[in-house]
């Protein structure tokens, strides 16, 4: 014998009895359970934003956000693209002249008997984040980085004098050094990591 069960009722169905406890639904929200009580929906997020969790409290649509400035979110209708901003490679050099020009994200390795001075990079050469390196080997007497026009480097709370007549250098052999760019205009530059007894003039 066929049973035929038909529920007919203007009433919402309880969640006890398999229905929501609900009447109505928010449009593309995702349902979210509540013991016996109704079944609730989040509101509706947009392009990218995914579901993100609270303790104890219901989880909301949220937008991903970096702050490492390396990772760029590209929301789309049902996607989310993360892309990440390579860092310079630093190309070495050996320098056996007593002098060296230097270039955009480049390191040098003093190797002269004599004083090694390296040129900081050209102001029109360098942005945010140019990077320079700087390490010694078989040169008693060290190496200096001699500045531009206007340009300053800056090593915690110390900074060289401005222009031509600062420089950084070395007191021991293999002391070593990588500045980093921080201004548009190549102009200043920071120590972001030092070996040795460097010399700030």
């Amino acid at each position: 014998m066929a049973t035929i069960n038909a529920t007919n009722t203007s009433n919402p169905i309880s969640v006890a009895q398999g229905g929501t406890g609900a009447i109505t639904q928010t449009i593309h929200g995702v349902l979210l359970g509540n013991t016996t009580g109704a079944i609730t929906a989040t509101a509706a997020g947009t392009n990218g934003q995914l579901l993100c969790g609270s303790t104890g409290v219901a989880p909301v649509f949220t937008t991903l956000t970096s702050t490492g400035g390396t990772i760029t979110f590209s929301p789309g209708a049902g996607t989310l693209n993360l892309s990440t901003t390579a860092q310079p490679s630093i190309t070495w050099s050996i320098v056996t002249g007593t002098t060296q020009a230097a270039a955009a994200n480049a390191g040098y390795i003093a190797n002269n008997a004599g004083l090694v001075t390296v040129t900081l990079i050209a102001a029109a050469s360098a942005v945010v984040g140019t990077k320079l390196r700087v390490t010694g080997v078989n040169n008693a007497t060290g190496w200096k980085i001699a500045q531009n026009a206007s340009q300053q480097i800056f090593f915690g709370t110390t900074n060289t004098t401005g222009g031509v007549g600062g420089s950084l250098a070395s007191s021991a052999t293999r002391d070593s050094v990588e500045l980093v760019c921080v201004t548009a205009d190549g102009l200043l530059w920071n120590v972001v990591s030092a070996v040795g007894n460097i010399t700030v003039v």
